[in-house]
């Protein structure tokens, strides 16, 4: 007997199985211009994590734009640096 859900499309094909492995929000940061954050989740250490840059000003043609260093290490996530706002998103599976 298995357990688990799964989520069928109008047309019979499975959109969804909670038997594979899907990526979970664990968090987001908004984070202003030349500005450092880290976070961390030591209760999801094991996880695979990955951090997503969403940028949150559209540059001027002749101005300069430099996105944020994203890390990732284990289950801690830390951005730095960039002259313009972006938005972070953490997931782990």
């Amino acid at each position: 007997m298995s357990y688990g859900v799964k989520i069928w499309g109008p047309n019979g094909e499975l959109w969804m199985d909670s038997n594979t492995i899907t990526w979970n929000l664990v968090g987001w940061y908004e984070i202003p211009a030349n500005y450092a954050i880290s976070g961390s989740w030591p209760q999801l250490s094991g996880a695979e994590f990955i951090a997503l840059q969403i940028p949150l000003e559209v540059p001027e043609v002749q101005g300069y734009t430099y996105e944020k260093t994203v890390s990732v290490s284990g289950s801690t996530v830390s951005v730095w640096g960039g002259n313009q706002d972006a938005a972070v998103v953490v997931l782990c599976r």
